[in-house]
């Protein structure tokens, strides 16, 4: 059963968690019109202390949400006057300058790291200790 969202203007909330993605339709009273939560697949790993997912996967939840959203609010889209977006901390999705992801997205919760000391010009890294930043960039 659709519901009908009250004459005025909606703003598209959307959370992109860790466990799923939530999208709802709120008026500025801060009235709930629609709220619809997609559980996702975490992440993947195919090796010890990695944690990726395709960012495919993540635009097609998002989308997937989104359009059942708007099938149980009655003309929800033509009310959308704004939209928010909070996601999880730290994931990185490397892109070539078309857009294009590179490669499966880097989760916050993956445990790799980079020793500054193999990937930074021996000289930058002595500046860096002696300016006291060196633990800042390890």
């Amino acid at each position: 059963m659709k519901r009908y969202a009250a004459q005025g203007e909606l703003i598209l909330s959307i959370d992109a968690g860790t466990q799923s993605i939530r999208a709802a339709l709120v008026d500025l009273a801060g009235q709930i019109h629609g709220l619809i939560k997609t559980p996702i697949e975490p992440y993947f790993s195919d090796h010890p202390g990695w944690a990726e997912q395709q960012p495919e996967y993540y635009w097609r939840m998002l989308c997937e949400t989104c359009r059942k959203l708007f099938e149980t609010v009655d003309s929800a889209e033509r009310g959308i006057v704004a939209a928010t977006l909070t996601t999880q901390r730290g994931t990185y999705i490397n892109v070539d300058r078309q857009g294009k992801p590179l490669r499966p997205a880097i989760l916050w919760l993956d445990i790799r790291k980079a020793s500054a000391r193999e990937i930074l010009n021996p000289g930058l890294v002595s500046l860096l200790k002696a300016a006291k930043l060196y633990d800042l960039v390890n």
